[in-house]
């Protein structure tokens, strides 16, 4: 009797305990509107390709694909015109039901394309409208610059329009020793010569603590889930900053969802000059079989946590779609 007694006292204590985590956990991980505002970064990525002749970096590229870029190639970087766009991404836990985001974003909207080209035919496919840009440019300049020499030396200081041409010529020079300074490099080149393009990226985060001025964090890349295209970056100094809210990878099956919550930044399909400008607020939509309705372009981008009506996260917005937590969760699992 005794024994039954301990027994059931258990059983009820043991259901009680559960009953008080579920409650616990219903409650902890639906999130208020304001909360789902803290756990919404900003994520600016600038870019850039490195092209390096055996092993040193030798020119830098906004964007080899682009004719306007290779234009503009340098053999200075700091005075490369880097690519620059914004998306959104969130603050995430790297383990369910516990606290663990160590710095930890996930987006889905950011380049996934390879970090190093090193495939001959594209290679020297640059290098050769690099060598052809330029030369020409060069060789324009030097024509121009001849004629705008001979100008100043046949008249004086005083002569009307004689200050505007000199100013014009020297800016012309300038960009005649930046043409040099290219073609000089890639007369480096030789048969035996390595060559290798890297796209550089830069992640800054943004992210509003107080709605009202963004701070900005540097982060880096961890992982890429192709198949889904979703990213992992992490701040650089692995710390999560105060003031966000994260959100949790919780482990069971997530509900059906007819409507889903999450942020908009009006204006961020437009690539705005400053971040600044950029100012979350909430909007919702519908769900139905995976695909999303009701959040435009021009003011919800890839990389969105998605939450359902009564605040609990469900996936990321990406390419039209929802992406389940489940999906998310596969960016972490290496680290286990």
């Amino acid at each position: 009797m005794k024994i039954h007694r301990k027994k059931l006292f258990f059983g009820i204590l043991l259901a009680i305990i559960v009953a008080v985590a579920v409650g616990f956990a219903w409650h902890s991980f639906r999130y208020s509107d304001e909360e789902i505002l803290r756990c919404t970064t900003v994520i600016e990525e600038q870019s850039y390709d490195e092209i390096s002749i055996d092993g040193k970096p030798k020119l830098f590229v906004g964007d080899i694909n682009s004719p306007s870029s290779l234009a503009d190639a340098t053999t200075i970087k700091d005075s490369l015109h880097k690519n620059r766009r914004f998306t959104v991404g969130f603050w995430i836990n790297r383990y369910p039901l516990l606290p663990s985001c160590r710095g930890c974003i996930v987006t889905a909207g950011i380049d996934t394309s390879p970090d190093r080209i090193t495939d001959s035919t594209v290679i020297s496919l640059v290098i050769g409208r690099l060598k052809t840009t330029f030369t020409a440019r060069r060789d324009s300049l030097i024509s121009i610059t001849d004629e705008l020499d001979y100008y100043l030396r046949v008249h004086d200081v005083q002569d009307e329009g004689f200050h505007s041409i000199s100013q014009y010529a020297a800016r012309l020079r300038t960009e005649r020793q930046h043409a040099d300074s290219v073609l000089s490099a890639l007369k480096q080149l030789t048969d035996l010569s390595q060559l290798t393009i890297r796209r550089r990226r830069i992640y800054t985060l943004l992210y509003y603590s107080d709605r009202k001025t963004p701070h900005r964090i540097v982060a880096k890349l961890i992982r890429r889930d192709t198949r889904n295209g979703l990213v992992l970056l992490q701040t650089a100094d692995r710390q999560t900053p105060d003031g966000i809210c994260t959100v949790h990878l919780l482990p069971w099956r997530r509900p059906i969802t007819p409507v889903v919550k999450s942020v908009s930044h009006p204006g961020i399909a437009f690539q705005p000059i400053s971040a600044h400008s950029l100012h979350p607020q909430h909007i919702a939509g519908s769900c139905r079989r995976g695909r999303v309705y009701g959040f435009p372009k021009l003011l919800v981008t890839d990389g969105a946590p998605l939450f359902s009506a009564n605040g609990t996260f469900v996936g990321i917005f990406s390419n039209g779609r929802l992406i389940s937590r489940r999906q998310v969760s596969h960016l972490f699992e290496k680290e286990k």
